[in-house]
């Protein structure tokens, strides 16, 4: 299911002439993602394909392509959702049936072929990259793969806090800068706790699914908004805590949702920070929210996770004597830390000396930066 369509969200964007074209979205469930625009057509031949328009002259001259963007994001996102990326016979053949129109006049030519061809090529290619990356670290390469039980480790004082926070059933944030293990604190947490976790870099929609998905609702043809009242009134007679996770940026539309579901249950929100030009729009309703910040590993932490890694991977032996050291490289935080490890389990480094540690850290910024390649 890795290759799978997770979400398709389009907007209306400008091409390179200025002229207003569609610009779409893909994410796989593998959290891969694509985004292309498609620059609007000058051919008036007498087999084109109908280019769908608003016709509004208080809008770009009547050129705006709202219609277009409302046809991929209600129509097409539900065709999409759940195909394979790989297979595009399928929702190539599912689009053309539901415009059931030789020029594609009903759902318009844009966003069909924007879809289709540009958006899809480009996730395919994103898909096959990584898999192909996968694999390599999967078979005896280079790269090996990292045991998970060092996914998590430590965290004592954080996980106290948390625990007096959901026994008093507060609203918290959780935060902490990117790769800060705010998810894997969460997740540690809860692992024998109820609660619905939803990722809200999702749009509304998506965030609407995973809801309904752990509270067994269908919504059958219900808009968003009916959406939103149903998943309202069946949180309303639950004891279901929420967890917001990867806040950031949040639409209006997103934080009204989100008040409204704290006001009928516990609800927990980690972010990066809580100040307004990142937050977004949710930054209004934080007052009633208890802050709990993620620090920086601490030095026991720290050499916590090297005993473990020299323990469960077999790394060299002598990373413990250097904790300080690692800890410093990486800033505490347990992001860089593990990646550190990982090219410890690689490769030996002479941690005692500075021309060590800094190959350690230049390996390591190098496999970050082909990892974001693939």
């Amino acid at each position: 299911m890795k290759n799978h369509i997770d979400h398709l969200w389009a907007e209306e964007a400008l091409d390179s002439r200025g002229n207003p074209t569609v610009q779409a979205k893909v994410g796989l469930t593998s959290r891969v993602t694509a985004t292309a625009s498609v620059p609007s057509g000058t051919s008036t031949g007498r087999g084109e394909a109908f280019e769908l328009r608003d016709k509004d002259p208080r809008r770009f001259c009547g050129k705006a392509v709202l219609k277009a963007v409302s046809s991929i994001n209600k129509v097409l996102s539900s065709l999409a959702i759940g195909a394979d990326v790989l297979n595009q016979r399928k929702p190539d053949a599912a689009m053309c049936n539901a415009d059931a129109t030789l020029d594609k006049s009903r759902l318009g030519a844009k966003p069909i072929g924007h879809y289709g061809n540009r958006v899809l090529e480009q996730v395919q290619i994103w898909a096959l990259e990584v898999d192909s990356f996968q694999c390599r670290q999967m078979s005896g390469g280079r790269r090996k793969p990292m045991n998970s039980n060092l996914a998590f480790v430590g965290r004592a004082e954080l996980l106290s806090q948390l625990g007096d926070a959901y026994a008093a059933r507060q609203h918290v944030l959780v935060l902490g800068p990117c790769g800060i293990g705010k998810t894997a604190v969460l997740r540690a947490f809860f692992e024998n706790r109820t609660c619905i976790f939803c990722d809200v870099s999702a749009p509304l929609s998506r965030i609407l699914h995973t809801l309904e998905s752990s509270l067994a609702v269908n919504p059958g043809r219900m808009d968003l908004l009916a959406r939103q009242r149903g998943l309202l009134a069946s949180l309303a007679t639950g004891d279901r805590l929420v967890v917001f996770d990867h806040v950031a940026k949040t639409s209006p539309q997103i934080a009204r949702f989100m008040n409204h579901v704290a006001e009928k249950q516990p609800v927990w929100i980690g972010c990066r920070s809580d100040l307004r030009h990142e937050v977004g729009h949710i930054w209004q309703y934080l007052f009633r929210f208890k802050r709990i910040e993620a620090p920086p590993f601490s030095l026991r932490e720290t050499i916590h996770l090297l005993s473990e890694a020299v323990h469960i991977e077999k790394i060299q032996p002598d990373t413990i004597v250097h904790a300080r050291k690692l800890r410093t490289l990486s800033g505490g935080n347990p992001g860089p830390l593990i990646a550190l490890v990982i090219q410890l389990k690689e490769h030996h480094y002479e941690l005692q000396n500075s021309a060590g540690l800094h190959l350690l850290e230049l390996d390591k910024r190098i496999n970050s930066y082909r990892s974001r390649c693939f």
